[in-house]
């Protein structure tokens, strides 16, 4: 599998080229990979410290999706034009750490899924949770996170089914709390 580097500067729709057999389908290039998208409310995290306070003095740390890496392979049946798709990312993050943080780690989650484009609407295939922990070293107060083990996901294909039949997306797992912050910077950014 080739992995192909994504621009973080293009996180609202992230497309990736993949490998395959040539000839694949009839072609001389190999299919599409699956668009890769973030979710615009996964896109960024401000965790605060445990207690009332909301200011800027109150934030644990502060994250974001800062890029990913890519990269897709078929397997497919010569006689009946089946077989899977296995599409492996790698999330990289920013995360910043806030005045409110004093042990110098930050922990969060994310998540990676994979919707099947279809007439009757969308079908989620997968959507677990990953852990991720990060430490600031010295007096270091932003790191990038890059999640070096790739999230794989294994898409069973019907005949005549390529990447651009699903789409995957990922983005940073927020609480209720943190979705409505998030929503209400936007809105106040506008």
């Amino acid at each position: 599998m080739r992995p192909a580097r994504t621009s973080g500067a293009v996180l609202a729709a992230l497309a990736v080229a993949g490998a395959a057999g040539c000839g694949l389908f009839g072609r001389d290039e190999p299919p599409p990979c699956p668009p890769i998208s973030v979710l615009a409310d996964g896109a960024e995290l401000v965790r605060f410290a445990a207690g009332p306070g909301r200011d800027l003095i109150d934030v644990n740390f502060q994250g974001q999706v800062a890029d990913a890496f890519a990269g897709c392979e078929y397997e497919i049946d010569d006689e009946t034009e089946t077989g899977t798709l296995t599409v492996e990312i790698n999330p990289v993050f920013e995360v910043t750490r806030g005045p409110a943080n004093h042990d110098r780690v930050a922990a969060f989650e994310y998540f990676v899924g994979l919707v099947e484009h279809k007439p009757d609407g969308p079908v989620i295939h997968s959507r677990p949770r990953f852990d991720v922990t990060v430490e600031f070293p010295g007096n270091q107060t932003t790191v990038q996170y890059l999640e070096e083990t790739p999230v794989t996901i294994v898409v069973p294909l019907a005949a005549g089914q390529t990447g651009t039949d699903f789409e995957v997306f990922f983005g940073l797992q927020l609480s209720r709390e943190e979705l409505d912050y998030n929503r209400r910077r936007r809105q106040t950014n506008r």
